[in-house]
């Protein structure tokens, strides 16, 4: 009886733990999948301040809007205007005044 006990033991641990791990792995691989196919500002690059890590673009569609770029580490090197950029955003807000945008990815068009 005390060996039933023992493997029965062992069969919940594992019913239990078996759908956690698959639960993790799901979990971490959707928080690195993001979507690129939607880009969130394309235009051409307006003004570029290496000190604040800040980026002015002049979008398609939004008018100028300043990108954050502290999240991005070798990006400030290689941009300048008036290169044509992609950028994917963390995310943005809105007042009156102006837009700002921090950047999760940028890819420079030409």
């Amino acid at each position: 009886m005390n060996h039933d006990m023992i493997f029965f033991k062992e069969r919940i641990s594992l019913l239990l733990v078996v759908p956690l791990c698959f639960g993790l792995i799901a979990g971490c691989s959707s928080i690195q999948d993001k979507d690129y196919s939607e880009v969130d500002l394309q235009g051409k690059i307006v003004e570029v301040n290496v000190e604040k890590r800040m980026m002015l673009v002049d979008d398609q569609s939004d008018g100028q809007v300043w990108v954050d770029m502290s999240d991005l580490n070798d990006e400030m090197e290689r941009l300048h205007s008036p290169l044509e950029v992609n950028i994917w955003l963390n995310e943005s807000t809105t007042d009156n005044t102006s837009a700002i945008g921090k950047a999760e990815r940028i890819d420079v068009i030409k």
